[in-house]
This record gives C-alpha cells, sequence and structure tokens, in this order.
C-alpha cells in the first residue's frame, strides 16, 4: 500500500482520490490529457506528481485506477499492456461494470497485468477537478467487482485499497452490480430529468414558484449529460428494466387516484414512506 498510485483522469473522482491519498502521504502521480485540469489539481494538491505521458504515468506505478469516461478505458488498456513492462494492478471507478471487466479480461489475456472492477458510489451532480474534495470518499459505498478468474490476493488488495480512504466495501459480480445500479442510481438520474420536463419544459417560467421539494427531487438532474447518456446506453438493458418498473409502478398511482380509492391511495404512500424511512435514511445518514 505504500508505492506508487498512478490515477488516469484529474476530474472529480480522480482528483478527490488524489487528494485524499496525498494527504496520507502516499505516492501519487495523475495523468490527464488536458493541461489546465493537471494545473488546477497541482495548486490544490500539494505533493502530487501530474503527467501528460500516459507511459511515464504508469511506469513506476504498482496499481493503476481508470478515473475516465468508461469509453477511454479499454484504450487506455491496451496502452498499459503495450507500454508498460512490469505487471501492474489496475481498478477503475466505473458506474457500469460488466462490459469493461470483460473488456479488461479480453485485453490484458496472456499479459502480467491483473484488473478488478470497482464502483466507489461517491460524487455529487457537479463534476470535475474544480468540485474534487479529500473527503468524498469518507463513509460512501465501494462496490468491488471481479472476474470469476481474478486471484483473491488482488481482489482483497483493492478492497484494502479502497479501505484505505474510508470507504465501506462491498464484493458481487458485475452482473449483479449493473443491475442493482441501474434501480437506484441510474434510475433517479432518468427520472429526475423527467420530472424537470414533464414539470416545466412546457413552462420555464412555473420554476419561479417552486419550492425545495422540486430542488430536491431533481438535483441530480444537473449531473454532465454526456457521462449520463453513456452510463445509459453501456447498460441500457439493466436501465431499461428500471425504467419498465417505473412505468407500471406510475400506471398502478394513476389508476389509484383516477378512481379515488383513498384507501389504496394511503397504503401506497405509506409504504413508500415506510420503505424510505427504514431502509434509505439510515443509509444516507452520517
Amino acid at each position: 500500500m505504500g508505492e506508487r498510485v498512478a490515477i488516469l483522469g484529474p476530474g472529480l473522482l480522480g482528483g478527490s482520490l488524489a487528494m485524499a491519498l496525498v494527504a496520507q502521504q502516499r505516492d501519487v502521480v495523475v495523468w490527464g490529457r488536458r493541461q489546465q485540469p493537471l494545473d488546477h489539481l497541482k495548486s490544490v494538491c500539494h505533493g502530487v506528481t501530474v503527467e501528460s505521458d500516459l507511459d511515464h504515468a504508469v511506469a513506476d506505478a504498482s496499481l493503476v485506477v481508470l478515473a475516465t469516461p468508461i469509453g477511454v478505458m479499454p484504450g487506455l488498456l491496451r496502452s498499459i499492456r503495450q507500454s508498460a513492462s512490469s505487471g501492474k494492478l489496475i481498478t477503475d471507478v466505473g458506474s457500469v461494470k460488466a462490459p469493461i471487466v470483460a473488456q479488461a479480461e479480453t485485453i490484458l489475456e496472456g499479459s502480467s497485468h491483473l484488473f478488478v472492477g470497482s464502483h466507489p458510489m461517491a460524487g455529487s451532480e457537479a463534476s470535475g477537478i474544480e468540485a474534487a474534495t479529500a473527503g468524498l470518499f469518507d463513509g460512501a459505498r465501494c462496490l468491488v467487482t471481479p472476474h470469476e478468474r481474478s486471484p483473491a490476493d488482488a481482489v482483497e488488495e483493492i478492497a484494502a485499497f479502497w479501505k484505505s480512504v474510508a470507504m465501506r466495501v462491498h464484493q458481487l459480480s458485475a452482473e449483479e452490480h449493473d443491475r442493482i445500479v441501474a434501480h437506484i442510481s441510474h434510475l433517479p438520474h432518468a427520472l429526475a430529468s423527467l420530472l424537470v420536463t414533464t414539470a416545466i419544459g412546457d413552462h420555464p417560467e412555473w420554476a419561479a414558484f417552486c419550492g425545495g421539494g422540486l430542488q430536491d427531487t431533481t438535483r441530480v438532474a444537473s449531473g454532465e449529460p454526456h457521462m449520463w447518456t453513456e452510463i445509459f446506453l453501456e447498460n441500457r438493458k439493466a436501465v431499461l428494466e428500471s425504467l419498465n418498473a417505473a412505468e407500471s409502478e406510475l400506471r398502478r398511482l394513476a389508476s389509484i387516484i383516477e378512481s379515488e380509492e383513498i384507501e389504496a391511495l394511503n397504503r401506497f404512500l405509506l409504504e413508500a414512506k415506510e420503505l424510505r424511512d427504514s431502509h434509505i435514511v439510515p443509509q444516507i445518514q452520517p
């Protein structure tokens, strides 16, 4: 755990991870294609090394963290395989796991490099290095998704790495991960976006009268659109399953209201309240 960590991508997650590790006096190098985010990170995170040459960034690292958009990761894996002579332990921060785990297994097959997928479930609707903070991961959950052939010691090392930045770590398959996050993360973003367009899409001026309820329930709709486009399409099967389930529940609620079934409506709202209060609220409390 004392050796060099290379973080590829100086965005919200990559920058925050660098800050958290440097605060522990870890040896960290951050690679990026654009100089401005690297310069900003250097100015706010004293002790971090920044690098615009990928080969140089990973050369002396024992652990490599892919903190780029999902679509960029296969190309980075190919570059690491071609240029890095010593074996690297590689993980990522992507919010869709099955595609990248499968691609990594294919790209790195026969090499000395090992890939173990990770999804640190931390962040906000803000994006970019300007939003990065050393405490972003504190107490949040990280889902580790190894391939069925991943060595146990490599999986344990990745779990220990995320625990070292104060995360609560869980292990599950990539496929199970994608189905779960489609319902608890991707669906909320889709519904928040839908709620915005439904509530004020035809009448933006109505927003002048909105209160905290609409603001709270639509907060995540401010997330970076290109990133979420990629997420929805990469995980489209599970996302569509969650949207179909939501559509069914919406139709059930509409039917109850249309028929003026007072008791049924009360049960619907009571069930939602109890589920949230007993299962969701305890998870988000510090």
